[in-house]
């Protein structure tokens, strides 16, 4: 008969423990004294600097620290009023008193001055190129003046930036209604206009209007017509900035919303400009800098249609020699603004109107940077 396999099953009660008398054990580590954790510290009445922070007025348990603290601008965590604007610059005026000017081009309707901010690197070179850099026509756009505000306090402090051009920057051109808006404050537009980005004069008969239908010619001139406020002082005060050293400007932004595009001349006519293409390397050199934001280039009528009284079409043809004129839509109007978006549109911003100044520069000097690269 076959024999039966069957399966031995281990007995584990007769399995020997393991001797461990003999084992080293480890003893555990002492526990470490816990930290004394120091109460939270208000610095609200702390005088707070743009350069250091002032110890004496601070609490005597706040931690010196080694390095030095720089004070974080309230418009990059806010939208500010015209008030808290007006503050700021008369700070920088008085903290960089070589690198930074202030000047007055007028006063607004209710006697609110309109501030020029005009930074360099105090070398006082005279030669240098000039851009001029405006924002806030339109009272609603606040990242536009936030965005101009940025670029005010990061070209003052790095003067590595200034140093193929001086700016001149308006950073709020419509103060009364953008203080209004800002405050949340209710008023008149027929005497305080919130839009002014399309009040200024237009020439008719200088170019063809062939290809434009007479409908659209008339609700042009009817927008037009709406919105125009010849006695703006808006409209005077960018008059002033683009006259106080026209022969040094060589490159104009104006910083809007309404749109997302890098836009050229011009919008009252759909002729091409003969600079179409050397307007176009520099809209694209910006256009490739921003990390963020996405935007288009073209003219004016190619994105918004026939459109009069622009200010880039009325500087174009007041100040015939500044070349390169742009309206930067840095944001579109269907999105409300947020507080959150106000570094990031303003580093974008920067970095876009580093980049066209420099591409400018290479235009106007290429025979001095060939000169240079062959020696």
């Amino acid at each position: 008969m076959a024999r039966k396999k069957t399966c031995r099953k281990r007995n584990y009660r007769t399995i020997k423990k393991r001797n461990t008398t003999n084992i080293k054990r480890i003893p555990k580590p002492e526990p470490l004294p816990k930290r004394k954790v120091k109460p939270h510290i208000s610095l609200a009445n702390a005088d707070i600097t743009t350069k250091t922070l002032n110890y004496a007025a601070c609490p005597s348990n706040v931690t010196k620290l080694r390095f030095p603290i720089t004070a974080y601008e309230s418009f990059k965590y806010k939208f500010v009023n015209y008030d808290e604007i007006e503050e700021y610059l008369k700070k920088m005026e008085k903290n960089y008193p070589g690198k930074f000017r202030l000047e007055i081009l007028g006063d607004s309707i209710e006697g609110r001055p309109i501030y020029l901010a005009a930074i360099s690197d105090g070398s006082g070179d005279n030669r240098k190129m000039l851009t001029l850099v405006e924002a806030g026509s339109n009272a609603c756009d606040w990242l536009a003046i936030s965005s101009a505000l940025y670029l005010v306090d990061f070209l003052t402090r790095d003067s590595n930036l200034v140093k193929l051009t001086d700016y001149y920057i308006l950073p709020c051109s419509n103060p009364d209604a953008y203080h209004k808006c800002v405050r949340g404050e209710k008023f008149n537009t027929n005497d305080i206009p919130i839009n002014l980005s399309n009040n200024f004069p237009i020439l008719l008969g200088t170019t063809p209007v062939e290809g434009i239908s007479t409908k659209e010619f008339l609700k042009a001139m009817e927008v037009w017509k709406r919105n125009v406020k010849f006695s703006s002082p808006t409209t005077k005060a960018i008059f002033r900035a683009a006259t106080c050293s026209k022969l040094a400007i060589q490159l104009f932004i104006s910083l809007q919303e309404e749109g997302n595009h890098i836009v050229y001349p011009f919008g009252f006519c759909n002729r091409c400009i003969p600079d179409k293409e050397d307007l176009k390397v520099v809209a694209n050199s910006g256009k490739r800098s921003l990390k963020k934001l996405k935007v288009h280039v073209g003219s004016i009528y190619e994105f918004n249609g026939l459109t009069y009284g622009s200010v880039i079409d009325f500087l174009k043809f007041s100040f015939n020699h500044i070349k390169f004129m742009y309206i930067f839509h840095i944001r579109d109007k269907g999105k409300k603004p947020h507080i959150k978006d106000i570094l990031v549109y303003g580093e974008d911003v920067l970095n876009c109107v580093k980049s066209m100044a420099r591409n400018v520069y290479m235009y106007y000097n290429k025979e001095k940077i060939n000169k240079v690269q062959c020696t």
